[in-house]
């Protein structure tokens, strides 16, 4: 599989270009050259839709390949497979296989403006997509988050993470001018555990956004939008010590016994990756 994914909108049509280069620098013998190529799509099923997929015949120029992509329903994943025959005289012909995979996504103006998923970007402001939180809401039986316009359901997800940013997880931003509060480094994945043996942990990348951030987040932006600012107060009120001069303000837990149960759930998924006694925040400048 390709070390990335290429997205695009159900009516984009677009000839893309895949480097086979590396690949070929990479043979015990030198010398070979790209002599054919074929391409095959096919959906979560296995089903080729390589004729509704594909435009015309794939081509290639030296080392690179180009294959235009049409079609695709929204929400759904492909995998492309590319198999490249290399020659070279006086030496059998090898043959490489590779597979790229093609998410179709419909981006409507609304979506485009609001929330930035890529950790990369100075304007990174969610752990989760509104697809992502769809297929939550969907897994836990949250129907009336489906009934939200995508405007509805960004704008309580930038809310639910005005709350999950402002936790006191383990280990430390991987970069002081993250945006947010992860990417870290330092913080380890939940134990698997060996029978009469030993416990093994893992440290997570420092590119790596883990799956239990992502189940609060999205716990966190279904709270928000049955009831908007339901997270927020605890950012506002309930403060225990303020050192205006150093900056140095502490939040206790949230009071409330039917707020409690909300910011329960969420801590609850994130366990693994909060330090000890979260619930609150911490802002500190020296």
């Amino acid at each position: 599989m390709f070390d990335y994914n290429y997205e695009k909108q159900p009516a984009e049509q677009e000839t893309i270009t895949i480097s086979w280069a590396t690949r070929i620098a990479g043979m015990a013998i030198s010398g070979f050259v790209i002599s054919a190529v074929a391409v095959v799509i096919k959906d979560a099923e296995g089903v080729d839709v390589s004729a509704s997929m594909i435009e015309g015949v794939p081509s290639f120029l030296t080392t690179n390949i180009y294959v235009t992509i049409k079609g695709g329903t929204d929400g759904e994943d492909y995998t492309a497979t590319f198999s490249v025959t290399l020659s070279k005289g006086g030496e059998a012909d090898q043959v490489q296989e590779d597979d790229l995979l093609i998410q179709v996504r419909e981006i409507s103006a609304t979506t485009a403006g609001l929330l930035v998923t890529d950790s990369t970007l100075a304007s990174f402001n969610s752990y989760v997509t509104v697809a992502e939180v769809d297929a939550y809401c969907q897994q836990m039986g949250y129907t009336s988050w489906a009934d939200l316009s995508t405007l509805e359901k960004e704008q309580a997800i930038l809310r639910g993470m005005i709350y999950i940013d402002s936790l006191d997880y383990k280990g430390d931003k991987t970069y002081f001018t993250n945006p947010l509060a992860w990417p870290r480094v330092g913080v380890y994945s939940d134990s698997i555990s060996f029978p009469d043996t030993y416990t093994y942990y893992t440290e997570l990348s420092i590119t790596e956004i883990p799956n239990s951030l992502k189940r609060g987040t999205c716990q966190a932006a279904y709270e928000e939008s049955i009831s908007a600012g339901i997270l927020l107060p605890t950012l506002s009120s309930n403060v225990k010590r303020e050192k205006v001069d150093v900056l140095e303000i502490e939040y206790f837990k949230p009071d409330g016994a039917s707020n409690q149960a909300v910011f329960s759930r969420i801590l609850a998924l994130m366990k693994d990756i909060l330090n000890m006694g979260s619930g609150f925040a911490k802002v500190r400048r020296t």
